[in-house]
């Protein structure tokens, strides 16, 4: 018997920075014939389609943006903070002086530390960890909000495919199927990075996405690391399930990326993976920052400029959704894994 969540809460977990990642066709590992749309854009589309999505299929969600080691706020953009004005939208800013406190180079980006620490903040009561240049579409979205009114807490759900396309909207020859690969002989493809939507207890039972033995100085991004999230889950009881539908992306280039390969084991995040130990300091109710101190005055000025515009929104959060936040981790932290 499955435990019903009377209008259950997504939380859409993705991490970013303000880099131009992907914008150049002829810089990375791959050389375009086009010329990609570029990353702010992908992001701010990205938060559009998934607002709007959700609200068509009539299920609540919040968005959360981990952005990772910035030199420049995401939120601060005038096209992001556009877009995501009067949108459920939470920003996350883990500071560069946080991530080499984490002994990683801050210069690379480690997106699935940053998703632990996004699901750490999170308070839906299912999970769902994608990239924050793709978005579902309207099959995808059905799918979603048949498998929350199914209430499958012994399930994740991953979509069909992940299509690419180009700025004209027309599939490009990358792309990935998710489903026909035989990874242990029931996981298919070894990749959660795009899509994986499960209950949060279950991301609780495992921990996030591994943190151990990964401590590697480098520029370069992950992989299988997301391979490892799906065959521990499944390990751990967590069966996937085939959603109909595919998740989007307007297609870039991409760095070179060191894998850790998926081994059929289970893996064990102590009790401070994402960053569960480290205060949550809220600028405004949609912004928080970890390790901010060698940011704090510039913060702090452009929270009074924000509090000038608008005392009621941007009073430092002693509301509803930060003490949901901090309880969360606070349950989180008890679960046993």
């Amino acid at each position: 018997m499955e435990d019903r969540v009377k209008d259950p809460v997504v939380s859409v977990i993705m991490a970013g920075r303000d880099d131009n990642y992907g914008n150049i066709p002829d810089e990375g590992i791959r050389d375009l014939a086009f010329t990609p749309i570029p990353y702010l854009d992908r992001l701010a589309n990205t938060i559009e389609k998934f607002d709007s999505g959700f609200k068509k299929i009539g299920v609540n969600a919040e968005i959360i943006i981990v952005d990772w080691a910035p030199t420049k706020f995401l939120f601060e953009n005038p096209t992001i903070s556009r877009i995501c004005h009067g949108r459920n939208v939470r920003f996350v800013i883990v500071t560069r002086s946080m991530v080499r406190k984490m002994k990683l180079n801050p210069n690379g980006f480690d997106e699935f530390f940053a998703k632990n620490i996004g699901i750490r903040s999170a308070i839906g009561d299912f999970i769902l960890l994608t990239n924050s240049d793709a978005w579902p579409d309207q099959r995808l979205f059905r799918s979603i909000r048949n498998f929350l009114q199914l209430n499958l807490s012994s399930y994740y759900g991953r979509p069909h495919s992940r299509i690419d396309l180009d700025a004209m909207n027309q599939p490009t020859g990358e792309g990935i199927t998710f489903n026909d690969d035989n990874l242990d002989g029931v996981l298919g493809t070894a990749a959660a990075g795009d899509f994986v939507l499960t209950k949060r207890v279950n991301i609780s039972l495992v921990g996030g996405y591994n943190e151990s033995g990964t401590r590697k100085s480098t520029r370069t991004r992950q992989a299988g690391l997301d391979g490892q999230l799906l065959m521990t889950l499944y390990l751990r009881g967590i069966k996937p399930k085939k959603l109909q539908g595919s998740i989007l992306t307007f297609d870039h280039n991409k760095i070179q990326r060191f894998d850790y390969g998926v081994p059929r084991k289970t893996y064990t995040n102590n009790s401070k993976w994402g960053l569960s130990n480290q205060p949550l300091e809220y600028l405004t109710p949609n912004v928080t920052v970890i390790n901010h101190k060698n940011l704090r005055a510039r913060l702090k000025s452009l929270f009074h400029v924000l509090r000038r515009k608008s005392s009621t929104a941007y009073t430092i959060l002693r509301n509803r959704t930060a003490s949901h936040a901090i309880q969360n981790r606070n349950e989180m932290q008890k679960h046993p894994k």
